[in-house]
């Protein structure tokens, strides 16, 4: 018996150390750290701090990001918290509130050259506020408009929605940030969550434990990968019923106030494809503004792949022509 059980636990080293070696030689690897890229420098210091009713949120001040050393713009942020928009308040009452991510904050991009910008220098009616931070997916601007910047009557809620952003806090993301915990401190991400059929959000620090073979085994790093991708698809489909309805709460909250909102899809994939069919499906003001980033005639390679200046003035170009279908304001002809 002592024998036969010895000729197992042999057989099953043997089969592990051909597996490994197999996998090796077809390019797969153990986990390996990717850190925190070093190619983008903020002077006079990164703006990102922790803020646990959103995740995190910027310092106000004005900074230098340089990519690869070469490329370098200005991001002003105002005592808010938020990118400035303009320097002094428009003579409107009307606000216009501009919720997003880095596509919508200017990522790449100096102060005036960022959509928002833009559409507050062609609507006298409107004051225009900037409340993209990178990074903010569905759970944070749900926050943001539900709690801290309580639209009014007459005022415009924009939502730039790009679908990659909705639920950070999966298994295969958090798995490629676990390099980073320790510099990134307790950050963390906001998530939806719903009680008694009440949509909250809720702040999660980052946390993430590894399979302790994952370093040194391909094996056991391809098993962990391939469990992380069966969950996170099962919460995925849980969380993209999720978002929709906190999509459908923040309109109804709009319209309880007078104000209106509108989901700008910004970003062209198959999620935020589904997010403005279910816009169209209720009769929620919404709009796909994307533009192809594949090519570089929009982006910003060989430096960043985010939206160029053109891309935003085609944004800007197509949201003023959207609003002017149906809001009663003064939109100058693009």
């Amino acid at each position: 018996m002592k024998k036969l059980l010895l000729f197992a636990l042999f057989g099953i080293f043997i089969s592990l150390t051909t597996a490994e070696v197999m996998l090796r030689c077809f390019g797969f690897t153990p986990w390996q750290p990717i850190p925190i890229e070093d190619d983008v420098k903020y002077y006079p210091k990164s703006p990102f701090y922790q803020d646990t009713i959103l995740g995190y949120k910027m310092h106000s001040g004005s900074y230098d990001i340089t990519y690869g050393g070469n490329y370098t713009f200005r991001v002003t942020i105002d005592s808010g918290g938020y990118r400035v928009v303009s320097s002094a308040r428009k003579s409107g009452n009307k606000k216009l509130l501009i919720f997003g991510d880095s596509f919508t904050l200017g990522s790449g991009l100096n102060d005036d050259e960022v959509y928002p910008k833009l559409l507050q220098d062609s609507l006298s009616d409107f004051w225009v506020k900037n409340y993209a931070i990178p990074g903010y997916g569905v759970a944070n601007v749900y926050t943001q408009i539900t709690t801290m910047f309580l639209p009014d009557s007459g005022d415009l809620c924009i939502y730039s929605y790009f679908k990659q952003h909705d639920n950070r806090y999966i298994r295969s993301v958090l798995k490629m940030m676990y390099a980073n915990l320790k510099i990134m401190g307790s950050l963390g991400f906001m998530r939806l969550s719903e009680q008694s059929g009440e949509i909250t959000s809720v702040f999660q620090p980052y946390n993430y434990k590894m399979c302790f073979l994952s370093p040194y085994s391909a094996l056991a790093n391809l098993l962990e990968d391939s469990y992380n991708s069966f969950i996170d698809k099962q919460e995925n489909l849980v969380y993209e019923e999720l978002a929709q309805k906190a999509v459908f709460a923040m309109d109804s909250f709009c319209k309880s106030r007078g104000a209106t909102f509108v989901l700008y899809g910004i970003q062209r994939d198959d999620g935020t494809e589904k997010m403005l069919n279910f816009c169209s499906e209720h009769k929620i003001l919404s709009l796909d503004i994307s533009v192809d980033l594949n090519d570089n005639k929009f982006n910003q390679m060989p430096y960043d792949n985010h939206p160029n200046a053109y891309s935003n003035r085609l944004f800007a170009k197509k949201i003023l022509r959207h609003l002017s279908s149906f809001v009663v304001a003064d939109v100058v002809n693009d």
